[in-house]
Parts: C-alpha cells; structure tokens; sequence
C-alpha cells in the first residue's frame, strides 16, 4: 500500500464507482411496484444512465488531457477531479435513498450519479498507467478488475440490505463509497512512477502501419461487434433483477445472481485475455460470444436456482470476458491523448450498449422482459461471426498497453515531433 498508495487509492476509486453504477438494477427492481414503473421505463432509466456517463466520458477525457498533473493553486488537477466523482456519485446515492419519491425524481438523482461515472473513468483508466510502479500492463488490467468487482459487490449488497431495511438501506453504500473519494484526495501530490513514460519507446512504426491498415476495412464490423456485446452485457448488469423480481424473488436472491454474473465477467476479461495471448483475438473473441448465447438463453429462461446460477457464471464469463481486448483494440485505433482515448473508447462502449437495454424495456411491455432479455443474448451469433474480421495473434495487444500506443501516436503528429 505505502509502495503504490496513489494507485490503490484510483482502483479503490474504480471500485467504488462501479459499486454505485452496479446497484442500479437492483434499486429500479425494488422501486418498481412501489413507484409504478412499466418495464419501458426501467428501459429508459438505464438507458439514459448509460448514454449520459458515456457520452460524457470523452469531454472529461479531453479536458483531463489539458489540465497540469501538479496542483497550481486553486486550479483542478485530473486526480481532484476522479476524487470529486466519486464524491459526486456518493450525494447522488443520498438523494436516491432519500428523496427519490417518484420516477422523475429518481431518474434525476441516478443521472446525477452518472455524470460522476462518465467523470471518473476516462482519467482514472489513463491514471492507472501512470501510478503503478511496476508493469503498466499489470497496472491497467489490475485497474480494469477491480472496478468490475466492484459492479459485481454492489448488487449483492444492495439486494440484502434493501431486502432488510429498505432504500435507506443505500446509505451504507454511500459511506463505504465516500473512503476512496477522500483517500484519493490525500494522495493525489504523491509522485507518479514513470513506467508509462518508458513504455512508449516500445511503440514501433510497423504496428502503427498495421493498426492504419485495420481502420480502413474493419473499423465498421468492429463497430457493431461493440455495440451488439456491449447490449447482451447491459441487460446482464442492469435489467436483470426487473426480470427475477417479476418472477417473484427476493431482492436479496437476485441481487446475488446480478452480481454472480458481472463477477464472472470480471473473471472472464483474465480468461479471455490469456487465451488472446496465446491463439489471437479473432479466434477467442468469435467462440466466446458464440458460447455467450445458448448460455445466455438457459440462465434466462430456466426457473431452476442452481441451473440460473451455474450458467449465470458461463454466460458471465463469455459476454463479458471479451470487454477489455476490446476496449483495448479500440484504444489503439485512436491517435489521441491518453485520457481522450480513454474516454472515446468506453464511452463508445457504454453508450452503444444502451441502444440494447432501450430496445429490452419496449419489447418487455410488448411481450415480456424475459424475453426481451433472450431475443437481445441471442444477437451474440451474429456478433461472433462478424468477430472473424478481428486482427489475429500477430497484432493482439495487451489491455494496459493502449494508452501507452494513444499516447505515442498523439506525440507523432504534433507540431513538436
């Protein structure tokens, strides 16, 4: 902790972020008799939710990249800023459990939150780099875990507290949350190492040909592999506990299923990176979400508790495991500053996620949720096939090397270099 504090106080950051993102679900489920909601506006909620954290993500991004690293006065630093966010996010919380009486006052409370999100991840990924001692790429995929955990936490807990003492039960969340805020505050002055500096050397002109290359005939197919994985995840991490409380369970039960697959998709970006390694994105990201969807079907449709569980965890493992090769190869297409890139790609990432919880909400009025939920897993077919225009082994990155590779095409073409 004393060898890397800036750094465990950004992941404690990533953590609490995500576990305020993650309880989302759950609370739209609680709250749905209660404040009358149809299943197309718990659509909408989490659909404007995404959008807006993403959208905003790459306008924070840039206006990290132009902000000084060191404290010059009374100016903001990028640091102050992640620890604002999730300050920010914490308030929001308070209102959410305090003051969210009808759908429009909660809807504004959860966008308030939101914007805390879209404020933190952009510089808190690209900060990542920079404040870990040792590997950037252990750095980075530390980073990238650790927030997902944090997904994963949120609705277990909120499901057992709003099962035992209701929405104030949030309040808990939020004192938790509020730690890493102030502790990034306190460390925000120390040095950062200078691993990310000494990694851009290691950029070479024949991959940045290659990536040039890639952007002409695949940039499209890439596009939609995005939008589509990222829609099967959404639902997984924000509709899922409407569907289970529509079929009567507890909070508490479903709250574990919600944060049993976000868990595994956590465990997953490890799996499906290592196997990238070895045999290349194209081939590991076509069977992984061509898995993703018989696996999604099963959990979905079963009413058996240890058959939901079980292929909860696959299905988990499949959608989300792709996320971070992805986010990756992204990043590498963008020869911008480390934070904008940063932000351009996981807002691109949320936001065109949001297109498949939208989509989920309507068709739930129409027919049902649940099968609003099967009709969207099952778009993982044609997402894995369109994954065979994906580069192969030979230019396969590791996830915490894209900032490094954004970073050196941004100095080639400035005035400077």
């Amino acid at each position: 902790m004393q060898k890397h504090r800036l750094y465990a106080a950004i992941v404690s950051g990533h953590f609490a972020v995500d576990m305020f993102n993650g309880v989302v679900g759950v609370i739209l489920a609680v709250l749905a008799v209660p404040l009358v909601l149809s299943d197309s506006q718990i659509g909408l909620t989490v659909t404007l939710y995404s959008l807006l954290g993403a959208l905003t993500q790459p306008f924070f991004g840039w206006l990290a990249d132009k902000m000084p690293d060191e404290t010059r006065g009374l100016r903001l630093t990028p640091l102050m800023l992640t620890g604002l966010a999730v300050l920010w996010m914490a308030l929001a919380y308070v209102g959410v459990a305090l003051l969210a009486t009808t759908w429009i006052s909660l809807l504004a409370f959860l966008l308030m939150a939101s914007l805390g999100s879209g404020l933190f991840h952009p510089i808190g990924t690209a900060k990542s780099v920079t404040a870990y001692t040792g590997s950037a790429n252990t750095g980075t995929a530390l980073f990238f875990l650790i927030g997902q955990m944090g997904f994963a936490v949120g609705p277990i807990l909120a499901g057992f507290l709003l099962a035992g003492v209701g929405v104030g039960g949030i309040l808990a969340l939020v004192v938790a949350g509020t730690l890493p805020g102030l502790l990034l505050f306190v460390t925000m002055n120390d040095p950062q190492p200078s691993a990310f500096r000494a990694a851009r050397s290691e950029v070479t002109p024949k991959r940045s040909e290659i990536l040039r290359s890639l952007m002409s005939f695949s940039i499209l197919a890439f596009a939609i592999i995005v939008t589509l994985r990222s829609s099967i995840h959404g639902i997984y991490q924000f509709l899922l506990p409407s569907m289970f409380a529509q079929r009567g369970w507890d909070p508490a039960l479903y709250g574990l299923v919600a944060g049993i697959v976000v868990g595994a998709a956590a465990a997953g970006n490890l799996i499906v990176g290592k196997l990238t390694d070895r045999f290349g994105m194209r081939a590991v990201v076509f069977a992984s979400l061509l898995l993703s969807a018989p696996l999604g079907v099963l959990f979905l449709s079963s009413n058996s508790i240890p058959i939901v569980i079980v292929s909860a965890v696959f299905a988990g493992i499949m959608v989300g495991g792709p996320h971070s090769v992805m986010v990756v190869h992204g990043q590498r297409l963008l020869p911008v500053g480390k934070s904008l890139a940063s932000g351009l790609m996981l807002g691109f990432t949320f936001g065109s996620g949001a297109l498949g919880m939208w989509l989920a909400g309507i068709f739930g009025d129409i027919y049902s949720l649940q099968t609003a939920l099967i009709g969207i897993a099952l778009t993982g077919i044609p997402a894995a096939f369109l994954a065979l225009s994906l580069p192969g082994k030979d230019i396969t990155a590791t996830a915490d090397e894209l900032p490094v590779v954004a970073q050196a095409a941004q100095e080639q073409h400035s005035p400077a270099a």
